[in-house]
């Protein structure tokens, strides 16, 4: 397809390794909705831009894996929780996290019950708050994400951490998880997955095979100036439509958590 080789060409996009079910489904989206090929071209590369979240930021991951396995050969334990915790404050999303990373899984988990088995969604960083879930390493913990340096980064603390299961490279929103799974974790995403197509989330959180649901979203604008709760609370009344599902809210700073129990 043309607007897929086209995009493609982009060093940026070709560094990060998009998956192509992501470029082909951007471009027969955009297809369908313009009315010529250079109006779909532009609305194909606005929508990877969201999708890739460049302004969001991200470490060299050819030296963060060179970095990762420094810390682990030192064989100490502030020495590793310091390098994953320099990591994480590279992305916009897990730095804010870190602000409340010693108590944050202990509250979801005391709602949600301590999962034997974890799908992180359009992950990121985030497993590399392992240490902070209070987790056994036996659990089954399966990420996903569409950066495939970033994949290939979270495979090689997966390994080093001796952790039981891997990072994927898929778009979820083109192929959802078919794994069963105790909880699935969405943060600071759905929003996000709106503006790209909206109403995907129900269709999503419905095929998802979890039993448990945590969905989070940034209660403020990035400015900081606008209170984003209520927006926050009807993008989840909206996605969870129709279900008899259960939804409780917790609250961090720069973090609304819903748990919500299929």
């Amino acid at each position: 397809m043309e607007l897929v080789a086209e995009v493609g060409k982009k060093p940026a996009y070709r560094a990060m390794g998009i998956p192509e079910t992501t470029l082909r489904d951007l471009a027969l989206k955009a297809l369908e909705r313009q009315p010529s090929a250079r109006a779909a071209l532009k609305t194909m590369r606005r929508k990877l831009h969201q999708i890739s979240a460049p302004y969001l930021g991200d470490p060299d991951y050819a030296g963060a894996t060179a970095d990762l396995q420094s810390a682990y050969q030192s064989g100490n334990p502030p020495v590793i929780e310091n390098f994953c915790r320099e990591i994480l404050s590279s992305h916009t999303s897990t730095r804010e996290r870190l602000l409340v990373l010693d108590g944050f899984y202990t509250q979801l988990f005391n709602l949600g019950g301590h999962p034997d088995s974890i799908m992180d969604l359009a992950c990121g960083l985030n497993p590399l708050t392992w240490r902070w879930m209070g987790l056994p390493s036996k659990t089954r913990y399966l990420a996903y994400d569409i950066h495939a340096s970033r994949v290939s980064f979270l495979n090689a603390y997966f390994k080093l951490e001796g952790l039981s299961g891997q990072a994927i490279l898929r778009d979820i929103l083109v192929e959802p998880p078919d794994e069963p799974a105790d909880a699935a974790f969405l943060f600071k995403e759905a929003h996000r997955f709106e503006e790209r197509e909206a109403g995907c989330n129900h269709k999503l959180w419905r095929e998802l095979k979890v039993k448990i649901l945590y969905v989070s979203l940034p209660p403020l604008s990035m400015t900081g100036r606008h209170d984003l709760s209520i927006k926050n609370r009807k993008l989840v009344d909206r996605s969870i439509s129709g279900e008899n599902w259960r939804v409780s809210e917790l609250n961090f700073q720069n973090e609304q958590v819903f748990v919500i129990e299929k």
